[in-house]
């Protein structure tokens, strides 16, 4: 017979005495211990970075952005104003720039395109603006991209800005030649002049009124200053085709760019000379007037004559050569050498 013993399974593999005396903690520990190993292998392979979180990628949608002009800057007129910023994803690149004012209307609007490496791409885009509106305007400058299938405006960005700054004591006109009452000859070129200040572009328009306020004839010119809108002198010629012994006026104006109201005038009564009456000329010689005392006409050029209701002229009494260039009139310095006068550079109006 076998002994009860035989039956009993071998306790050979008995637990460790000392493993049946470790705490839980001991466990807990050791787990611990290996995550971290983990993560600074993890971190050194550069699953895991330390310091800023990265920038997220710029949004896919269309996007227009202005860096320049800043929100509430003064901006310089009459002098072209860069518009800059930044756009993308756009189509065909397209940006529209308007120049609004206060109201809402819109003053000038200039296409462009943004400048990236490919269409519908991210790139720069900037645009220059002459716009036409009196100095101290407030306004926005609005930059948008129409849609091609409905043309509602796909991205848009503005900035509300001050056109110039405001003119000076406000806007002034004076006609000071010919004086009030005076007698205006007729049929020959005639001087007139006069000063101002706080003028938009130092435009100054000159006009001829018969008795009945009839316009006989409008030329505009130029008013010479240090800055534009300040204060200054200004001439012209005319040559009036009126009547002998008529009253009439003269009237020196400046015209708002905005909408065209009548900034500043002045005017003056005067009688018109007797048409047909002969003139008395002067001849320029040591004993009578200079060069520089006369108003003169261009009569003739390569032997055909000229001479008609609207001369060209110049005028060297202001110390500045002016004059009408039969479309537009025109100013600037002259020098004089011996018997020879170089002119220039010269300042042209715009007008057509």
């Amino acid at each position: 017979m076998q002994s009860p013993e035989a039956d009993r399974p071998s306790t050979d593999a008995s637990p460790d005495p000392q493993a049946l005396k470790r705490p839980a903690w001991v466990y807990v520990a050791a787990s611990v211990a290996g995550v971290v190993v983990i993560v600074l292998l993890l971190g050194a392979l550069g699953v895991f970075q330390t310091g800023e979180s990265p920038t997220p990628p710029a949004a896919s949608g269309p996007f227009i952005t202005i860096s320049e002009p800043v929100q509430g800057a003064v901006v310089p007129i009459p002098e072209a104003v860069t518009v800059r910023g930044e756009a993308g994803a756009l189509f065909e690149n397209n940006v529209v720039v308007q120049a609004l004012d206060e109201d809402g209307n819109v003053l000038v609007q200039e296409p462009t395109t943004a400048q990236a490496p490919e269409i519908g791409g991210t790139g720069p885009w900037s645009i220059q603006l002459v716009i036409p509106v009196k100095p101290g305007t407030k306004g926005l400058l609005f930059a948008f991209s129409p849609s091609p299938n409905d043309g509602s405006i796909m991205a848009s960005a503005s900035v509300e800005v001050t056109y110039g700054e405001p003119l000076p004591l406000g806007s002034e006109i004076r006609i000071e030649v010919p004086a009030n009452g005076s007698v205006v000859e007729t049929e020959q070129a005639v001087r007139i002049s006069g000063t101002g200040r706080g003028l938009f572009e130092n435009n100054v328009v000159v006009e001829a009124l018969d008795a009945e306020g009839t316009v006989i004839i409008q030329r505009p010119t130029t008013m010479q200053s240090e800055e534009v809108g300040g204060p200054g002198s200004w001439s012209i010629s005319l040559r009036i085709p009126a009547g002998g012994g008529e009253a009439g006026t003269i009237r020196a104006y400046a015209v708002s760019p905005a909408d065209g109201s009548i900034d500043a005038e002045d005017t003056v009564a005067v009688v018109f000379g007797k048409a047909g009456t002969p003139q008395p000329t002067a001849t320029p010689s040591s004993t009578t007037a200079g060069i520089e005392d006369l108003l003169w006409s261009l009569t003739s050029l390569g032997g055909q004559s000229l001479v008609g209701d609207d001369p060209l002229t110049l005028d060297l009494t202001t110390g500045t050569a002016s004059g009408f260039a039969g479309c537009n009139t025109y100013n600037g310095p002259y020098e004089r050498s011996g018997t020879s006068i170089q002119i220039g550079p010269l300042a042209t109006t715009r007008r057509i």
